[in-house]
């Protein structure tokens, strides 16, 4: 007799970038004794249930997947094939913010359609990328503070305010910031605007007929939105890196990539003198490539890496959670407080 052994694994639930449409189931697969089920094709059948573990159907759908040689399997759901059954004609209509959800697991370690059910249970943290994708973010903001579980789970103080949106601090330009958190201890929304790399250098020969082989733009910047659970007194601040050079002069260099761009300088962001964020800025765009010989191409420069961003310390230490990343290009490096 073969059973299995499964371990939910929900991403993203705090982190979104173009809100992905799903989010990542994981488990092993093992027979009676215990020994993983490895290599072994399975079908997986899961349900999403409003209210309660015995709830109404909002929405199931099915995969066929492949344990490793440690039993290990892992599907997205929102991305398999829809039964037809649920009240959501797609995933994408899924209304998070209506009631609970619960997800129900069935199983066949054959294959099949012959499915076993594993366990249902109840989905403590919702989606939230994906609920922010069909409502604004001062609901998103809202319904987080009001989701006990996920509260308590942060550390928070019930007693917290709401998201009042009476307020807003902007900074737009590049250098040092500072913010002092007015009033009682509440919410507080934060998006940072990485900087962006310089456009590379475009590159021609005298006296050849050919066009230039032009430069590449820099990558896209990193934009962050994120909640704080702020204290009266707290102060956020850090620096705004400008963005990196842009190579202008048009080279005349021969079977040679021309000059990058420069890199955009790195943005930080602490709390109380405690680092929380480093926004990496993109990187700058590649110079053209102008051939010595007619008999090869020129090429024009390739665009520059993406910025990103690294977190210093984990949300739950931190009291900073992301409740959006996302890839901008033009925008000036900046931070823009709500509160």
């Amino acid at each position: 007799m073969k059973k299995i052994i499964t371990i939910l694994i929900m991403m993203p639930l705090l982190i979104m970038a173009q809100a992905p449409q799903g989010f990542t189931y994981q488990g092993v697969a093992t027979d009676n004794n215990g020994f993983e089920l490895q290599n072994q094709t399975i079908s997986i059948q899961a349900s999403l249930l409003s209210s309660s573990a015995t709830g109404t159907t909002v929405w199931q759908e099915t995969h066929n997947t492949t344990t490793d040689t440690f039993g290990l399997f892992n599907v997205t759901i929102g991305e398999g094939t829809s039964t037809g059954n649920g009240s959501s004609a797609t995933f994408s209509e899924i209304d998070w913010g209506a009631a609970s959800h619960f997800m129900k697991v069935e199983i066949d370690v054959n294959g099949g359609s012959n499915y076993v059910h594993v366990g249902t249970s109840q989905m403590m943290s919702v989606p939230y990328a994906l609920y922010a994708e069909n409502i604004n973010m001062d609901s998103v903001i809202n319904y987080l503070t009001n989701d006990s579980a996920f509260m308590d789970s942060m550390g928070v103080n019930s007693s917290i305010g709401s998201f009042n949106n009476h307020g807003i601090h902007e900074v737009d330009s590049s250098g040092n910031y500072e913010f002092v958190c007015p009033n009682t201890s509440q919410p507080i929304e934060i998006t940072i605007v990485g900087s962006q790399g310089g456009h590379g250098c475009s590159s021609k020969m005298p006296n050849d007929s050919r066009g230039a082989a032009h430069g590449g733009g820099g990558g896209l910047q990193m934009k962050l939105t994120l909640l704080y659970f702020a204290t009266e007194g707290d102060t956020l601040h850090g620096y705004l890196g400008e963005h990196g050079q842009d190579c202008t002069a048009l080279q005349a260099v021969c079977s040679q990539w021309a000059s990058s761009g420069g890199t955009g300088v790195n943005s930080s962001f602490s709390i109380n003198n405690s680092g929380i964020f480093q926004i990496n800025g993109s990187g700058g765009g590649q110079g053209g490539y102008y051939s010595c010989s007619q008999n090869f191409p020129n090429s024009n420069g390739g665009q520059g890496a993406e910025g990103s961003y690294l977190m210093l310390q984990g949300f739950n230490s931190s009291g900073v959670i992301i409740i959006e990343n996302d890839l901008v290009s033009g925008e000036s490096p900046s931070i823009k407080i709500r509160w």
